[in-house]
């Protein structure tokens, strides 16, 4: 499944008028264990969580017909929301 048919599942699948929150937060308590997995885990998360994860959900997101979406960076992370 693309990247923008996962979003459209999203849509398809929530109960109106809900609002989904995808979210991708990494918690502090896993951030040490994911290190020991690999060292350049801090490069990773901050690609995909990072600006070049925002412009890339923004590109994926308008391939989308989903018409109102916004993706913000707040302190906990990347958000992405949107309504059925």
């Amino acid at each position: 499944m693309s990247t923008p048919a996962a979003f459209h599942q999203i849509q398809r699948d929530i109960f109106s008028p809900a609002y989904p929150i995808i979210a991708r937060k990494i918690l502090a308590d896993i951030n040490p264990k994911m290190r020991e997995r690999n060292p350049d885990w801090d490069r990773i998360r901050e690609q995909r969580l990072g600006t070049e994860g925002q412009v890339r959900f923004a590109q994926v997101m308008a391939q989308t017909t989903i018409p109102d979406y916004r993706i913000e960076r707040k302190d906990a992370g990347l958000w992405i929301t949107f309504q059925k």
